[in-house]
This record gives C-alpha cells, sequence and structure tokens, in this order.
C-alpha cells in the first residue's frame, strides 16, 4: 500500500505551498550542491502556472488573459517523465464510451491522454492512486493491461468519511499539477475549469 502513503505525503508538502490552482513545475532536477547566480540554492526555486480547460466553441475577446490548456500540460508531463508518474484522481473516464455508451468527437483530449498513458505505461512507473474501487472501468482496465499499478484509496476507512477527491499528478518527483480536473475527457472540452 506504497501508493496511498505516497499520496498523503505529496499532498502534506503541497498544502503547506499554498497551491490553490492548478500548478505546474517543469525545471530540471537540482543538484545539492547547485547554486544559482544569486547565491540560493536551485532546490528553493520553483514556477507555479495557471493551467485552464475552456468548452470548446467558448471564445474570449482577443488581449483576454489565457493560460496553458490542460490537455497541453498532461501531455507534456508525459513527455517529461523518465521514471515515474503518479495520478492521484477521483474518478477515470476518459473514452467516449464511459459517458452512457456514446461517441462523442470532442472526446479526443481525453482519449489521447488515455493512450498516452498506456504506452508510456511500458517505459516508466505509472502508478494511480484511485477513490474506492468502481467497476467496470475501461480506462483503469486499460492502464493495468499495459502494466500500470492501480491501488484504491478507501477515505472513509481511514478518516471515517469522505472520499479522495484530489486531482494531482506527480512526474519524477519534480513536477507536479494540482488541479480541479477530473480524469475525464468532458473536463478538457466540455467544462471551464481553471
Amino acid at each position: 500500500m506504497i501508493l496511498p502513503q505516497l499520496f498523503l505525503v505529496l499532498l502534506a508538502c503541497l498544502v503547506p505551498l499554498g497551491l490553490a490552482v492548478p500548478t505546474h513545475s517543469f525545471k530540471r532536477p537540482a543538484v545539492a550542491s547547485a547554486t544559482a547566480a544569486d547565491g540560493e540554492p536551485d532546490y528553493f526555486r520553483c514556477s507555479a502556472s495557471l493551467v485552464e480547460s475552456i468548452p470548446e466553441n467558448l471564445t474570449y475577446n482577443r488581449g483576454s488573459p489565457s493560460h496553458a490548456s490542460t490537455y497541453f500540460v498532461w501531455n507534456l508531463m508525459i513527455n517529461l517523465a523518465r521514471s515515474n508518474i503518479t495520478i492521484a484522481s477521483f474518478y477515470w473516464s476518459l473514452l467516449a464510451d464511459d459517458v452512457a455508451n456514446t461517441s462523442a468527437a470532442t472526446a479526443f483530449e481525453g482519449e489521447d491522454i488515455l493512450r498516452r498513458l498506456v504506452e508510456k505505461s511500458s517505459q516508466v512507473n505509472v502508478s494511480i492512486i484511485q477513490n474506492g474501487k468502481q467497476s467496470p472501468n475501461t480506462d483503469l482496465d486499460m492502464l493495468m493491461a499495459a502494466g500500470a499499478k492501480v491501488e484504491w484509496l478507501d477515505v472513509q476507512r481511514l478518516l471515517g468519511s469522505g472520499v479522495q477527491h484530489a486531482k494531482l499528478w506527480s512526474v519524477d518527483g519534480i513536477h507536479a499539477y494540482l488541479g480541479s480536473a477530473n480524469m475525464d475527457w468532458r473536463s478538457l472540452t466540455q467544462v471551464f475549469l481553471l
């Protein structure tokens, strides 16, 4: 049961930082002796950025603030992974078929993320912390068949109530995403999330 412990440690590290927005950091790993020009150790440096999902066909006026899309950042994190990807999520529904056995052109981004995670599962350790067992779950079944490790965190049993509702990614212990987008194709193309 290493995954639930890892999730709690990761969450405990992120919460004190006050990261209340989806974040990602794209810095190379720091070497303990490395220092910046100002003498500050590299391991004290990090960056955070807003990430957004905007429903298809929703447009803003020219000059409105814009941010990297959740889809872009998740793809980038998959690309950056060299040894492991850990994802904590409430549920998985990246395939169009997961929703009322329908086909939706707008599900492409979710299906692409799932395809890429399945492929990456043969190259790096992919670990998923999921809220309670939910079956059937085609997405998780595909990932497990490709080698991903899936564990279920029973928050109600551990704490007496509640669910594992976090949406976070950790890649190689260097990059993190903390956000509001579920592992659901609709969170990428149908819902406004910042």
